[in-house]
C-alpha cells in the first residue's frame, strides 16, 4: 500500500543520520529479511513535509517541483557527487539502468510510452537520491512496476520481479525458480522502493513525453507524406536514444522534439519547409539548445553498436536557413 501522507523530498545527505541512511540492498540470490526490515524502518520514520536542502530539492510547493536543470547543475550538484561518484561514472550507471528498463519492457511486452515513463521516474529519482545509497536495479524494477500502473499497462508484481531477475542474470525468466527468487520479503522490498520513488518525485506521476509534440510538429511541415513518415521513424528512434541519458532532466519534451527533428533531418539530408520551423512558438527552442541537444545525441550515437550517423562529420554551427549545418572534415 502507498501511504499518500508520506512527506516530500528525501535528502539522505542532509536529513538522515548515518545509521539510518536509505540503503536499498543489492540484488542477490536471496534478499535477507533483516535488510528488508531495516529499509522498512527507514521508510516508516519519514516525517511529513521533510524536504532536502540539495540544489535539486523542490523549489516551491505551490509552483510544483522543478525538473529541468542546466548541464553544469547536473554535473556539479548531483547527490551522487557528494558520495564521490563522478559525472562519467554516473552516466554509466544511468545507461545501465536505462538498458535494463528497456529490456524489461521488451520482455513484458510493454508499449514504449510505459518504458519512457519508467525511465523518467528513474532519472528523476537519481536526480535527488545518490547511487551510492540506492541499488539501481531495485529502483528500476519499482519504477517500471509504477509506470505500468500509471500508463494502464499493469503487470503482476511477481511477473515484473521475475523478468527483472531474468534480465539481471541474462537468462530467460521462465527458467528461474519463482518461489526461490520471488519471496514475500523481496516483494515487500520492491513495494517499499516504489514508495520511496513516489516520495522522491513528489508523487508527480503525470509525465509528458516528446512523442506528441514531435508528431504535431512533423505534421505541420510542408514536405511529402513519404518524407514525414521517414522523418518520424528516425526522430522517434532518437527520442528513445535520448531517454537513456540526462536529456529529459535538462530540456522539456517539446524542446527535445525540436532537437530530434533537427538531427533526424540532418541525418536524412532532408530540407524541411518552412525553413524557420524551429521558431514555432510551441517548440520554444533556440539555436544554442538545438546544437547542444544534437551534439549530445550524436555522442550517444557514436557509443551505439549500430550508429545511425556518419561520424566523419561533426556538427559545428547551426544556420537559421533551414537545416543547413556547417561541417568540418
Amino acid at each position: 500500500m502507498i501511504d499518500d501522507n508520506v512527506g516530500s523530498v528525501l535528502d539522505p545527505q542532509e536529513n538522515v543520520q548515518d545509521d539510518n541512511e536509505v540503503i536499498i540492498p543489492n540484488l542477490q540470490e536471496n534478499v535477507q529479511v533483516d535488510d528488508v526490515r531495516g529499509y522498512l524502518c527507514y521508510v516508516e520514520n519519514v516525517q511529513d513535509g521533510v524536504t532536502g536542502s540539495s540544489s535539486f530539492s523542490q523549489e516551491n510547493v505551490q509552483n510544483g517541483p522543478r525538473w529541468y536543470f542546466s548541464r553544469k547543475e547536473l554535473e556539479e550538484n548531483s547527490p551522487s557527487r557528494k558520495d564521490n561518484i563522478d559525472w562519467n561514472s554516473e552516466n554509466m550507471l544511468r545507461k545501465s539502468y536505462s538498458d535494463f528498463l528497456q529490456e524489461m519492457g521488451r520482455r513484458l511486452v510493454l508499449p514504449q510510452m510505459t518504458i519512457a515513463t519508467a525511465l523518467v521516474f528513474c532519472h528523476r529519482f537519481f536526480l535527488r537520491q545518490s547511487h551510492a545509497k540506492n541499488d539501481w536495479e531495485i529502483v528500476a524494477i519499482a519504477c517500471i512496476f509504477l509506470a505500468g500502473k500509471v500508463e494502464s499497462t499493469i503487470n503482476w508484481l511477481q511477473d515484473v520481479i521475475m523478468v527483472g531477475r531474468g534480465v539481471k542474470l541474462g537468462v530467460d525468466e521462465k527458467t528461474l525458480h519463482r518461489e526461490k527468487l520471488c519471496t514475500k520479503e523481496y516483494e515487500d522490498l520492491i513495494l517499499l522502493a516504489e514508495k520511496l520513488v513516489l516520495v522522491t518525485i513528489d508523487f508527480e506521476i503525470d509525465v509528458a513525453h516528446p512523442y506528441r509534440p514531435l508528431s504535431v510538429a512533423i505534421d505541420k511541415l510542408d514536405v511529402s507524406i513519404e518524407s514525414k513518415s521517414l522523418l518520424t521513424q528516425v526522430a522517434y528512434h532518437l527520442v528513445n536514444d535520448g531517454l537513456r541519458s540526462w536529456l529529459c532532466l535538462q530540456f522539456k519534451p517539446h524542446q527535445i522534439a525540436a532537437g530530434v527533428m533537427f538531427l533526424a533531418a540532418r541525418g536524412l539530408e532532408m530540407k524541411l519547409n518552412p525553413s524557420d520551423w524551429w521558431c514555432w512558438p510551441e517548440l520554444d527552442v533556440n539555436e544554442e539548445q538545438l546544437k547542444e541537444m544534437s551534439d549530445h545525441l550524436l555522442e550517444l550515437d557514436k557509443q551505439s553498436s549500430t550508429p545511425r550517423f556518419n561520424h566523419n562529420l561533426e556538427c559545428e554551427t547551426i544556420s537559421t536557413n533551414g537545416l543547413r549545418v556547417d561541417d568540418k572534415n
